[in-house]
Order: C-alpha cells, then sequence, then structure tokens
C-alpha cells in the first residue's frame, strides 16, 4: 500500500490462471466466470469482483484490473484506490 497524490493505493497481483484477453471486459460483470475456472472446476459464482467494485466505489474509490497481456507470466494486478483521510488523533 502507498499514498498517491490524495489516494491510497493498494495492488493485489493474481498468480492463478490466466484469463483470456477477450475476457477481460468482463472481470467486473455480474455472474460472469472466465474459461479457466469454468474448465477446472475452480468454485464460485462470479460475484467477488463485482461486489469488491461495488464496496470500493461506495467508499468513493475505484477498483481497476490491469490490462491483458501486459504481463508476460499471464498475471493480472486489480488495483484499489480510495480517497485517503487524515488519521485522527
Amino acid at each position: 500500500m502507498h499514498a498517491e497524490g490524495s489516494a491510497a493505493v493498494l495492488a493485489v497481483t493474481d498468480t492463478g490462471a490466466a484469463i483470456k484477453p477477450h475476457e477481460h471486459g468482463h472481470l467486473f460483470d455480474l455472474f460472469f466466470r472466465g474459461e479457466a475456472a469454468r474448465h477446472t472446476g475452480i468454485p464460485g459464482n462470479g460475484l467477488g469482483l463485482t461486489a469488491a467494485r461495488a464496496i470500493v466505489e461506495q467508499h468513493g474509490g475505484t477498483l481497476t484490473a490491469g490490462e491483458p497481456g501486459s504481463s508476460a507470466d499471464g498475471t493480472t494486478t486489480f488495483t484499489v484506490r480510495l480517497p485517503a483521510r487524515r488519521p485522527v488523533p
């Protein structure tokens, strides 16, 4: 985690099954599950990223995913940016 202007920024890199470029635009869609998750039996119902983005946005922030193919090893980095507040003394 680090500060970027008036925002607190947290980046998390997913090292699981690679996200295919054609799926990238759907990552935050309700009930979306990638091909790798569907074909390998990874449990889930496609709510996690949708819920995470909604929570972050309710706090005035953003949740984004790195561009597909931006990493040679197939990982994807998700970035949360939240408005930083001064700590209470």
